[in-house]
C-alpha cells in the first residue's frame, strides 16, 4: 500500500517522458469528466479533442468545492 499526504508527489520509476506526458494528460482529462455540475463536464467530442491535444495546451479545472482542503 502507498501513503502519502495531500499536496506530496509520487514518483515514478522506469516511465519514460511520453509515458509521463499521457499519464498527465489522462489525469486532467479525468478530473474535467469529474465535475459535479454536468454543465462544467466536457462532452465526447471535447474529451477526444483533449484527449488528441498537446498535455502543454490543457487547462486544469477549477477546484471542485468536493475536494477542498478544508473538509
Amino acid at each position: 500500500m502507498i501513503d502519502f499526504e495531500l499536496g506530496e508527489n509520487i514518483e515514478l520509476e522506469d516511465i519514460s517522458e511520453s509515458e509521463k506526458n499521457a499519464m498527465r494528460k489522462m489525469i486532467i482529462v479525468a478530473f474535467w469528466c469529474i465535475q459535479m455540475k454536468p454543465i462544467h463536464r466536457p462532452s465526447m467530442t471535447k474529451v477526444l479533442k483533449m484527449v488528441e491535444s498537446e498535455d502543454e495546451l490543457l487547462e486544469i479545472p477549477p477546484k471542485s468545492l468536493v475536494f477542498s482542503v478544508d473538509m
